[in-house]
């Protein structure tokens, strides 16, 4: 059974009292962490960590990382909704904007690559096994997003831009947008 989150500290929030006001958010959040499984607590609090690390880097590059279109890197989402891809998961970069990359989150849960494989379901695409992966791989394209390259943990493979994989990728991507997929 989820927490119940009393929101009273929100919508009655005392600027006066700052520090009652913090105090109350971490007795929840902390009540909120206490019902989630162990791998779940560590992935909210590596991504929890992580944001405070590197909130306020600009880019990968305040890390000595860098990114191209058709890396494949390990990235931290951070929380999300149901239905969001977040924690930590690898990805594949598609576009580079302004210190920004256009990631697709990745999975190599078996059932999802096999669904991607047969095309049973539109939202996944197949990437197969790329050097430096250890496991087949599919992209979630219905879960693409701009995030600050800060996110990036490291790199691990790359697919080459002219592939026709990364160009099929491309396209799927865009038609998403416009078709139902």
């Amino acid at each position: 059974m989820p927490y119940k989150i009393s929101e009273s500290w929100l919508v009655d929030y005392d600027e006066s009292d700052n520090d009652a006001q913090v105090e109350k958010f971490i007795s929840d959040y902390q009540a909120y962490l206490k019902t989630l499984p162990s791998s779940r607590q560590r992935q909210e609090c590596i991504s929890k960590m992580n944001r405070m690390k590197r909130h306020e880097y600009w880019s990968c590059k305040d890390i000595d990382l860098s990114i191209r279109c058709g890396d494949i890197c390990y990235v931290d989402f951070g929380v999300g909704y149901i239905n969001e891809c977040s924690y930590q998961h690898f990805g594949i970069v598609l576009s580079i904007v302004n210190h920004k990359a256009y990631i697709l989150p990745m999975t190599s849960n078996p059932r999802a690559v096999e669904q991607a494989k047969n095309n049973e379901k539109k939202h996944l695409y197949y990437i197969g096994k790329p050097d430096g992966l250890h496991k087949e791989t599919c992209a979630f394209v219905n879960d693409g997003r701009y995030i600050n390259t800060a996110r990036i943990i490291s790199v691990n493979a790359h697919v080459d831009v002219e592939s026709n994989i990364f160009q099929d990728l491309i396209s799927v991507v865009i038609r998403s947008f416009y078709d139902k997929i």
